[in-house]
């Protein structure tokens, strides 16, 4: 049909020269890197473009080759001899044949970028390569993916074992072996069950015993809402409060804050906060005395209590935060009241 070119048809620039010095070859291929985007490979060679009864290794060249974009520029100052050849072939392959000629363009070397611009964006689509099958659509392959993965793989089928020829004539002789010997007898008779004895005309009969109903299970103890608390964990908690709240006012906010020593104030603040975690952690753990002890003591006795026991540290928490706690609030009030004492 006129004025319609077929799909992956070769396009060349039919601009006429202006008898000015034109661009040269490598100028050209400059100028078509930047329109594609990325460098061609030049002076390439395919293994299936070789002229009719040419030799082995008599392939012809193409100028520069784009991969990513799937198109090949021959750029000729005069036609070749194997110029059809190039039609014939490269098109069929599913790449875009751009030819050039250097006259064509001219020496302008804005003008030859338009040119090559339009020429490049005329290129119909390369038509799908020999045996390919055109590829679909943008959606519709993205359908067929999402189909593939809703589909369950198809279980291999298990490995059969061989089986040598000995072996299956054994195996033949133990089945009909199996077959023709006969069912054992049995020799021990089942004993017979023996009947209820009936009563006798005119005894009384004794009634069965009833069976006895299962035991039911017996709930744990709970002691009844609103008893009392234990009277010794209860004067320890009013304890432990009242020395807080007497270490937070009487030497934190009095004598650290008031008087300047910001050290010795957070070394007592983490006193007392050792102190309360260690108290809570020895009643964790049952251990009454230890409770007291370090309600009382303070951070010597909760790093003794939390650490250096005999038996090893004490895993209850929060017994470990405790005694960490308590050894840098005693090195903080050591340095502190060693400062104090310099007059540092």
């Amino acid at each position: 049909m006129t004025g319609e070119r077929l799909v992956g048809e070769p396009v060349r620039s039919d601009r006429p020269g202006n008898g000015t010095q034109a661009l040269d070859v490598a100028e050209i291929l400059g100028l078509c890197d930047s329109i594609v985007g990325h460098p061609g490979r030049r002076r390439h060679l395919f293994g299936w473009l070789k002229a009719p009864g040419a030799g082995p290794e008599q392939w012809l060249v193409v100028d520069s080759y784009y991969p990513a974009s799937r198109l090949v520029v021959v750029c000729r100052a005069e036609p070749g001899p194997d110029d059809h050849v190039y039609r014939e072939l490269i098109p069929p392959h599913g790449l875009r044949l751009l030819e050039l000629a250097p006259s064509e363009l001219g020496a302008d070397r804005s003008a030859a970028e338009a040119s090559l611009r339009k020429l490049i964006a005329d290129i119909a689509p390369a038509r799908p390569r020999i045996g390919e099958a055109p590829p679909l659509p943008p959606e519709r392959a993205v359908a067929r993916a999402m189909a593939s993965l809703a589909i369950p793989p198809i279980p291999a089928p298990p490995e059969r074992r061989r089986v040598g020829r000995s072996q299956a004539e054994a195996a033949e002789r133990a089945a009909r072996f199996v077959a023709r010997r006969p069912a054992p007898a049995r020799t021990t008779p089942r004993p017979a069950l023996k009947p209820w004895p009936a009563p006798r005309p005119g005894a009384a009969t004794a009634p069965r015993p009833a069976p006895r109903p299962a035991p039911r299970p017996q709930k744990p103890r709970q002691s009844p809402p609103g008893a009392p608390i234990h009277g010794l964990d209860l004067v320890l908690g009013v304890a432990l409060l009242v020395i807080v709240f007497a270490e937070v006012y009487g030497l934190v906010v009095r004598a650290g804050l008031d008087q300047g020593r910001l050290l010795l104030a957070f070394g007592i603040a983490l006193d007392t906060c050792a102190r309360t975690l260690g108290t809570v952690a020895a009643g964790r753990s049952g251990s009454q005395g230890w409770a007291w002890a370090c309600a009382l003591g303070g951070s010597p006795v909760v790093a003794g209590f939390a650490i250096f026991q005999g038996d090893g540290p004490v895993r209850t928490e929060p017994a470990p935060l405790a005694g960490l706690i308590a050894l840098l609030a005693s090195l903080l009030i050591a340095v502190a009241l060693a400062a104090a004492s310099l007059g540092i």
